[in-house]
């Protein structure tokens, strides 16, 4: 028995032996897909949530999953059916509107597996850096971030956060909580004071809450 979709990584139970073990991961998770068993032995899984659109494909005989491709419509709880011919068909299910209200589908699509798939680019994704799926079972490299910029675990460039400039007792651009022990509890309080400028509120506050006896001190970074 193959079970997947609310995880990313699948696993297969054995009655005989009672065990499971993992076979394989979904590049996405499919919380609400019904899956379905192809004639070849395959099994083929599609949506899950109203922005998952990727059709993934499990072969027993490799214990792998690969992606094949894409549905026009995301949709949850949607009766999939296989065809003899080694097509599937998606059928309604449910969707969010723009006003963020469920709504059930009348659509019904025919997908076949065996399709030539067109990898998608960083670009059409958004993504300007690091690894990411192709949606066709392939990885794209999107480069890395230029000098100044950190690679974000949504593969999009983003500046480096402010090195400790000056010190809690000095107005100036925002610090980052692990330059000291003092900035990480008046920015645990006052996040203003990391986001957008250490101003003299910080600097009042470092004095209260870091118990900084003299005014106008330089306490170590």
């Amino acid at each position: 028995m193959l079970v997947a979709g609310y995880t990313a990584v699948a696993e297969l139970y054995d009655p005989a032996t009672n065990t499971w073990t993992n076979t394989g991961s979904t590049t996405v998770t499919h919380s609400s897909a019904p899956s379905v068993t192809r004639p070849d032995g395959s099994i083929l899984m599609a949506g899950g949530s109203f922005n998952t659109y990727g059709v993934e494909l499990y072969t027993p005989s490799t214990g792998s999953w690969i992606t094949v491709g894409s549905i026009t419509q995301g949709r949850t709880n949607h009766p999939t059916i296989a065809l003899a011919d080694g097509r599937v068909l998606f059928i309604a299910g449910t969707t969010y509107n723009a006003q963020g209200t469920m709504q059930a589908l009348s659509s019904v699509e025919v997908f076949d597996p065996t399709a030539t798939c067109a990898p998608t680019t960083c670009t059409a994704q958004g993504k300007n850096c690091g690894t990411l799926s192709d949606g066709c079972g392939g990885t794209l490299s999107c480069g890395t971030c230029g000098s100044g910029q950190t690679c974000g675990s949504n593969n999009v460039c983003t500046p480096n956060a402010p090195a400790c400039s000056h010190n809690v007792c000095t107005a100036g651009t925002a610090l980052v909580k692990t330059c000291s022990s003092c900035v990480n509890t008046v920015c645990t309080r006052d996040s203003y004071c990391c986001t957008t400028a250490w101003d003299s509120v910080c600097v009042n506050e470092a004095s209260q809450w870091c118990a900084i006896a003299q005014p106008g001190c330089v306490t170590p970074m």
